[in-house]
């Protein structure tokens, strides 16, 4: 089964701050394209896509610069915000609404806490297509399921969002289980479809609570009864098409 990883990251904290890996000593390091491929190592990850990595204030031009030539998609982050209504801003609004003019999509990164104001984003840009990143964070340790299933059923029902499988892990317990992911990723899967979800590892950010197999086999898993052609799109098709990976 050939893969394309929808959601991956690469950074040198040598050369850019990261102040949100503050108290994540483990990721404060250099992540290259090696470490990434040594990290799916028997996986036939045939593509990934690249997604910035929410640097330092000041510092998102130079990350940019980095990556101009890789870009078909634009994240601005409400995760790490300090303002939950970040996405409500204006000023955020009518850039996101300028998207489509260059072709690009939106990256939508935000956790439960922000879901309402990611619903006032993209019920404001209904020409921009926006890929939910990290099933929109739910609190899977403190058995947040309701709260997060309410504002997923509302974002599932814009046409213009899909959502990407990803970021799961370190939202759960520590000692977490596949049975502990399994209601999200269905719910997700029965409110977007199989048209609508692509598979993202979030390496390395996943590496702090599974290594990349560890979540890989664990999606596999979960959707062991689908068939071949909702394989390859979940894991597949669909990031071809969101990204215009030709």
């Amino acid at each position: 089964m050939q893969i394309i990883d929808a959601h991956q990251h690469l950074w040198d904290t040598a050369e850019l701050s990261y102040p949100w890996l503050e108290g994540f000593d483990a990721l404060r390091q250099r992540y290259g394209p090696e470490d990434y491929r040594a990290a799916f190592e028997g996986i036939d990850i045939i593509r990934s896509v690249h997604i910035e990595a929410d640097p330092a204030p000041g510092a998102e031009v130079a990350e940019v610069d980095r990556l101009v030539r890789m870009v078909v998609g634009v994240r601005r982050m409400a995760w790490h915000h300090e303002d939950p209504e970040f996405y409500t801003w204006p000023s955020l609004i009518e850039g996101v609404r300028a998207l489509p003019g260059y072709g690009y999509t939106f990256e939508l990164c935000a956790n439960v806490t922000q879901l309402d104001a990611a619903v006032t984003l993209v019920r404001a840009t209904p020409d921009v297509t926006h890929a939910i990143n990290h099933c929109g964070g739910p609190d899977i340790a403190g058995d947040g399921f309701a709260p997060w299933a309410a504002f997923m059923n509302k974002l599932a029902e814009f046409p213009n969002t899909v959502c990407k499988i990803s970021g799961l892990v370190t939202r759960a317990k520590e000692n977490w289980t596949g049975d502990d992911l399994r209601p999200y990723i269905d719910h997700l899967i029965e409110i977007f479809g199989f048209d609508r979800v692509m598979y993202g590892s979030d390496w390395p950010v996943c590496t702090l609570a599974a290594s990349y197999r560890a979540w890989f086999d664990t999606l596999v898993d979960a959707v062991k009864g689908i068939t071949d052609e909702e394989r390859s799109k979940l894991f597949h098709d669909n990031a071809k098409a969101f990204y215009r990976l030709g």
